[in-house]
C-alpha cells in the first residue's frame, strides 16, 4: 500500500522519527510536503480558504495553522487522484505506530473496496474506556483526528471537492459522512496514538460560538450545501 507522511520543511526530526518507525515495521513511506499556516500571506489565505463560508460550516474561525493542516490533507488527496492510486495510507508526522500496526494495515487492505468512498482510521481517539482487545473493523458514523488513516480514491475525490478551498478541519469526517456519503471505519484495536510528549501540536484551538449562532450556521450550511454541493 502506498503510504504518505505529511511533514513540514522545518520539522526534519519528525520525518526521521516516522521513517525509523516504518523501517522497524518493514514498510516504506513517502514524504508529502505540508503547508505552513503561519507563513501564509493574505493573498494565499484568500486563495486557499473561504473565510465566511468556512465560519458557517466550521461554526468558528479557523486559524491559519488549522487551515494549513486541512490544506495539506486536501492537496494530498489531489496527489492520490493525479497518480490514480486506488487507495493510500495518510499519516501525520507526530504519531507512534505500535507493533500491531502492520497487521492492522493488512486487515484494512483486505476490507477495502477501492470503488467505494471509504476511510479507515487506526487511532483510538474517542474510544477511551472501551475494551478493544478483539480484532475488529467497525463501521461508524463519526471519527476524530486525521493522524493515521487509509483513504480510497473515491473518498479522496469527494473530500477534496468538499474541502477545497478549505471550509473545515482535516478531521471533519462526520461532515463528510453525512453530507458527502463517505463511509467511515475504525480498525480496532487501535495501533496508532499521537506522541504529545515528544512533539507539540502545530494547531491552535479556536473559540466555540454560542448556541444560537451555532444552530443558525448549521441551517445556513445545509442550505448552501444543497445549492453548491459543498
Amino acid at each position: 500500500m502506498k503510504a504518505f507522511v505529511i511533514n513540514l520543511d522545518k520539522n526534519p526530526e519528525r520525518l526521521e522519527f516516522m521513517r525509523a518507525q516504518f523501517a522497524r515495521l518493514g514498510l516504506e513511506v513517502e514524504r508529502f510536503r505540508a503547508y505552513y499556516g503561519k507563513a501564509f500571506t493574505r493573498e494565499e489565505l484568500r486563495r486557499y480558504h473561504s473565510r465566511i463560508r468556512s465560519f458557517i460550516a466550521f461554526q468558528k474561525k479557523m486559524e491559519p495553522p488549522k487551515v494549513a493542516v486541512a490544506l495539506s490533507h486536501s492537496e494530498l488527496y489531489q496527489t492520490i487522484l493525479d497518480r490514480d492510486l486506488p487507495y493510500a495510507l495518510v499519516l501525520e508526522d507526530d504519531v507512534i505506530l505500535d507493533d500491531g500496526f502492520r497487521a492492522a494495515l493488512a486487515r484494512a487492505e483486505k476490507a477495502i473496496d477501492p470503488s467505494r468512498p471509504q476511510v479507515f482510521s487506526f487511532n483510538g481517539y474517542g474510544l477511551e474506556g472501551e475494551v478493544l482487545s478483539d480484532e475488529e473493523i467497525r463501521e461508524v458514523s463519526r471519527m476524530w483526528c486525521a493522524d493515521a488513516y487509509v483513504v480510497t480514491r473515491e473518498a479522496a475525490r469527494r473530500i477534496r471537492k468538499a474541502n477545497f478551498p478549505v471550509l473545515t478541519s482535516a478531521d471533519s469526517f462526520k461532515r463528510y459522512h453525512r453530507l458527502h456519503g463517505v463511509e467511515l471505519y475504525r480498525v480496532l484495536p487501535a495501533t496508532v496514538r499521537q506522541d504529545n510528549d515528544r512533539f507539540a501540536s502545530e494547531n491552535l484551538e479556536s473559540p466555540k460560538c454560542n448556541w444560537l449562532l451555532r444552530n443558525l450556521c448549521w441551517v445556513l450550511d445545509r442550505i448552501l450545501w444543497r445549492l453548491t454541493g459543498r
